[in-house]
């Protein structure tokens, strides 16, 4: 038993001696209880109200504590109260750090309530969007923000890609707003707003150089292959085989690099998709498997199929074929002969999703974020002796942004490499068995 109920126990005890006596006194015991019991009530309810008080005007819990249980009482809300201003401190300290590194960072950084009202903003704000704060508290960001949808995006919630464009205020500048939710709660959100517009113009600048380029290049090559075809065709002496082999090899390459850059400068300028509609998805995935059965030849790969026939896909035929043939592809190329390729198509709690997995070496977890980019190789030879152009993931990557889904690589090494197309809901169509008959 603690010493704060022995306490509270013995101060009850003498209260009731008390009442007794004083009923001796009195010659009614009844009386004198009940004097007790009111002496006993009066010094619990003055306690509360003493401590009421002193939590209400904010003050200090301090000693002498009361005797008995309220001891106790006073001793644990004493505690309460030391923590709560030690958490306090801490925040002042955190809210005061984040302040002085967000005053520090050149892109705005906007706090909003769930009403998308702005509730903090660092000083960049004001020189990026004059947004002041705090004299803006309170205000909609969308009427300090002149762009006619930033109310859509900011209702539809889907904050996966950043917004990019030109304020009405200043049609010269380009910036990307990046929203994020805050908290477990999602009761707040973060908003940080950069301006890129030396970032676009160089981006663009390199797209139409790329594009400019391999427009240019297309023509001479194709008359360079079609020459060195007919070269191939016609009698040639011996030491010119070896020769001609190679530049036919070469030009090849070439024209895969061109087209693959098209490809790329393609889908890079052309924000959102065209023509889309609904996929004959089991004849497509059917139609890239035998050209990687093609593509295998003597290998002898073996292809494990898991295909929902009544589910397919809303998008463009192109755009989603030439995606599922890189990965089929690349699995070929980087698997061992006689190897197993397992390609699913399937739908589970994200979506559909399209998957290939290999038997081949693995790719270490450092290289997994950069597969994407342009020309990296993990093995420069290797790649260059399979004949990749060092564009294919990049492609797939550009085609499935545009499509709403997402390249998703997790592979071991020595156990081989599995890539997916994690496609959204709002792209799948369930078709009746009658339907994929």
């Amino acid at each position: 038993m603690s010493s704060v109920i022995k306490e509270e126990l013995l101060l009850t005890a003498l209260i009731l001696l008390s009442g007794t006596l004083l009923g001796w006194l009195v010659g009614d015991y009844t009386t004198g209880l009940l004097g007790a019991l009111l002496i006993y009530a009066a010094r619990h309810i003055y306690q509360l109200i003493s401590l009421y008080t002193t939590i209400d005007k904010k003050k200090e819990i301090t000693k002498p504590y009361p005797k008995g249980i309220w001891r106790g009482i006073y001793q644990e809300s004493s505690r309460q109260q030391r923590q709560n201003q030690k958490l306090k401190q801490n925040l002042k300290q955190f809210i005061s750090s984040f302040q002085a590194a967000s005053a520090a960072v050149s892109d705005a950084i906007i706090t909003l309530d769930n009403a998308y009202q702005i509730s903090w903003a660092n000083p960049a704000a004001q020189t990026l969007l004059n947004i002041q704060w705090p004299k803006d508290n309170g205000l909609l960001l969308t009427k300090k923000i002149d762009y006619a949808f930033l109310d859509d995006y900011l209702q539809q919630a889907d904050f996966g890609k950043p917004l990019e464009f030109s304020p009405q205020n200043s049609q010269n500048s380009i910036i990307s707003l990046q929203v994020t939710p805050l908290g477990k709660t999602e009761q707040q959100l973060l908003v940080v707003v950069r301006e890129i517009t030396q970032l676009f113009h160089l981006n663009q600048a390199r797209r139409n150089f790329v594009s400019s380029v391999s427009h240019e290049l297309k023509t001479p090559l194709t008359v360079l292959v079609g020459f060195l075809e007919a070269l191939s065709d016609a009698e040639t002496l011996p030491h010119q085989n070896r020769p001609l082999e190679l530049m036919q090899q070469q030009a090849s390459r070439m024209q895969l690099l061109v087209n693959d850059l098209l490809t790329l400068s393609r889908l890079e300028i052309e924000s959102k998709t065209v023509d889309e509609v609904p996929l004959p998805i089991c004849q497509l995935i059917s139609e890239v498997v035998e050209e990687a059965k093609l593509l295998s030849d003597t290998q002898e790969h073996h292809f494990s199929l898991k295909i929902n026939e009544t589910l397919s896909l809303h998008g463009n035929t192109q755009e989603i074929r030439s995606s599922f043939s890189n990965l089929l592809s690349n699995a070929v190329k980087y698997s061992p002969p006689n190897s197993t390729i397992t390609i699913v198509w399937e739908e589970n709690h994200a979506g559909p999703y399209f998957s290939v997995s290999d038997r081949g070496e693995g790719i270490a977890k450092r290289h997994i974020p950069r597969l994407t980019e342009r020309f990296y190789r993990i093995d420069a030879g290797r790649s260059r002796e399979s004949g990749g152009t060092g564009l294919g993931l990049a492609i797939v990557k550009h085609a499935l942004y545009r499509h709403d889904a997402e390249l998703k690589i997790s592979s071991q090494i020595g156990s081989g490499s599995t890539f997916s197309c994690q496609f959204p809901p709002s792209r799948a169509i369930h078709l009746h068995a009658t339907d994929s008959e």
